[in-house]
């Protein structure tokens, strides 16, 4: 039974700022923080050496910046790596800006799911086997079309931007899409997966996952509530919604991850016959008082 809970069980994590520049994870992993620290990117961009017997693979290389190829670099060669591969979870900048170079300097191929500038197209079940260590390639669109979650064979879930350590996803419109989103939040639930390693904030180990997949279906469930019950008033463009659901909870400088998130929603709602779109606004259709969460997103067994 998939379960939707309102409190989010991270409270206990590693505070903000305080995430090791370098950090070990059981066989495999090794997270390296990149410098780039913001509201968007929460402590940095994780980028990720996934160590083996015959080389390393990095997913996310992150930013262009010298000092953390710097930092890499003596990862690798402490380890006495050298890199066979680059993976990306997604197109966004934070992640894959350093990937073209990245991949001329270790003279490796970059993979993912674009396709765009030399990237090697990878998709669902795609696997990479290297020595003793094996990857297998996870579909999980919604924030952003091309997003990609990687499992590793000792149960290291590379989460990307789909699941953070800290706080929830941005879905923006138009390449983010609720509905996608949401189904690849509940494919997680049946991953047998022993830690979670998100693209930004700090690891979520064991039980604890399945709680945090729980936390961002609550948090997604009780933005639409508040949204199905702001339109019940009337029509409204989503700057008003906007304002009305999220006041003065979040800064000027994320109001526009904001609305592009509440787009989402509404491109949603419309598309399901919920909500009328005239002249960028939004008014409810009589059908919405039958709405449920649980039955828009095929949510079975939901409580």
């Amino acid at each position: 039974m998939v379960k939707m809970r309102g409190d989010d069980p991270r409270v206990n994590l590693i505070g903000f700022g305080q995430i090791p520049k370098v950090s070990r994870f059981g066989d495999f992993a090794i997270r390296v923080l990149a410098p780039n620290p913001s509201p968007m990117t929460l402590d940095g961009t994780n980028t990720y050496i996934l160590r083996s017997s015959q080389g390393a693979f990095i997913v996310d290389p992150g930013p262009s910046i010298g000092e953390h190829l710097k930092l890499v670099e003596e990862v690798l060669k402490s380890e006495g790596l050298g890199v066979v591969g680059v993976l990306l979870t997604h197109s966004h900048f934070d992640h894959s800006e350093a990937a073209k170079s990245w991949s001329h300097h270790f003279d490796a191929p970059t993979y993912g799911a674009s396709g765009v500038g030399g990237v090697r197209l990878i998709s669902e079940g795609s696997r990479f086997d290297c020595g003793d260590l094996s990857i297998t390639v996870l579909e999980t669109p919604g924030h952003t079309g091309d997003h990609l979650a990687f499992l590793t064979n000792d149960g290291a879930l590379l989460t990307g931007d789909h699941v953070l350590g800290r706080g929830t996803s941005v879905v923006a419109h138009p390449d983010g899409n609720l509905s996608s989103y949401i189904r690849s939040i509940l494919r997680l639930f049946d991953i047998e997966k022993k830690i979670a390693l998100p693209g930004h904030g700090p690891e979520i180990v064991g039980e604890r996952i399945d709680e945090v997949l729980s936390f961002y279906l609550g948090h997604r469930k009780a933005r639409i509530d508040q949204l199905i019950e702001f339109l019940s008033g009337g029509e409204a463009d989503v700057h008003e919604i906007v304002e009305q659901i999220y006041g003065d909870s979040i800064s000027k400088n994320l109001k526009f991850a904001a609305e592009l998130s509440t787009l989402a929603a509404l491109t949603t709602l419309r598309d399901r016959g919920f909500l009328i779109e005239e002249e960028d606004r939004y008014r409810l259709v009589s059908a919405a008082s039958a709405f449920s969460f649980e039955s828009v997103f095929s949510i079975r067994g939901a409580n």
